[in-house]
């Protein structure tokens, strides 16, 4: 008897270890899903602050939203705008196997008129902790893929 209960503390190791830290110890794969927060930028010089929303299902897809915060221009038309905010809402894929998100903007809620909808091609880093890559948009030229979008947990 005495044997059998020594047999059960790497496990009971295992899970408290799970319960403190909060992750998984061991070969998880980490998943997009959640609330994420940082910056986009472009070569035009504007930069808005985003919170993401993102949620994954089982086949892979993903829906969310980005809240659009404008922070700073050089473009005229929207200096009036700086602090204003927006919703993009997205849909997409997630392809677990190279950590790659390929999503689009389908929505605008947008009554001050500071947003356009995007693509996306970001990329999730090993440890789950950082979200980043290219956006797109069509100004009627095809994608232009300019811009950078950097989140963090």
């Amino acid at each position: 008897m005495p044997f059998a209960r020594m047999q059960r503390w790497p496990v009971r190791l295992f899970l408290l270890g799970f319960c403190l830290t909060g992750r998984p110890l061991f070969g998880q794969t980490p998943t997009p899903g959640g609330t994420w927060k940082g910056t986009w930028d472009s070569p035009n010089g504007s930069v808005y602050t985003a919170i993401v929303q993102l949620t994954v299902a089982s086949d892979n897809s993903i829906d969310g939203s980005i809240s659009w915060t404008l922070k700073d221009t050089r473009r005229a038309d929207l200096q009036p705008k700086l602090g204003l905010s927006g919703i993009e809402y997205v849909h997409g894929t997630y392809d677990a196997r190279c950590r790659v998100l390929t999503f689009a903007g389908y929505k605008l809620d947008d009554p001050n008129s500071i947003l356009g909808m995007d693509h996306y091609e970001l990329i999730l880093a090993r440890n789950g902790d950082g979200l980043g890559g290219l956006t797109g948009n069509d100004l009627g030229k095809g994608d232009t893929w300019t811009g950078m979008l950097s989140l963090r947990r």
